[in-house]
């Protein structure tokens, strides 16, 4: 099954530095400061299955009514992800684990790209809010879970009266961080 997922680039860092020509210095364009903080409770997402992430009981306090099926994030080295719809097909909702990549300081160089690009606090975990429309049906919410561990949630809300996705995305976060066990 393809879905469409928001593509997390893996960036080169990018220092200042100065030189100097015929005398003059010449100064470099330095990285603006990363404000991501540091994650103060490291929760562990290696070695979880997708799909395990969320048991029943908790889909369904979410809202959703029907299995998970596992997907592939193709923009993104075919990193596994669940994809959840309730059985209206209002609403979808993803989650993958990235592993061994800085996610929220990648996004963070590439917040210009984004409509909308906040960054927020999701249960004490830095996270990073986007969505390319503003308003639009579809929030995608990275959070921190451990140095270069992320929790990447995607939520497509689908149809008139149906809720927002942003907040149906940090709702999802919340659990799923909940059931991680602390990292070491």
């Amino acid at each position: 099954m393809k879905r469409p997922f928001v593509v997390v680039a893996v960036l080169a860092a990018v220092a200042g530095c100065s030189s100097t020509e015929a005398g003059t210095p010449v100064e470099s364009v330095a990285r603006p400061a990363d404000p991501i903080p540091a994650v103060q409770n490291p929760r562990d997402l290696t070695g979880i299955a997708p799909c395990d992430m969320l048991t029943q009981a908790q889909l369904a306090s979410v809202g959703f009514d029907q299995p998970g099926e596992v997907a592939a994030f193709e923009e993104i080295d075919g990193i596994p992800a669940c994809v959840w719809q309730d059985a209206a097909r209002t609403r979808e909702v993803s989650a993958a684990a990235l592993i061994d990549v800085d996610a929220l300081s990648n996004l963070y160089l590439q917040r210009e790209s984004y409509a909308v690009f906040e960054l927020i606090d999701v249960a004490g975990h830095p996270a990073v809010l986007t969505q390319n429309i503003a308003g639009g049906t579809r929030c995608s919410l990275v959070v921190g879970a451990a140095e270069r561990q992320s929790l990447d949630v995607d939520f497509t809300t689908i149809g008139t009266g149906t809720a927002l996705p942003c907040p149906e995305a940090e709702r999802v976060a919340e659990v799923i961080l909940g059931n991680l066990p602390p990292a070491s």
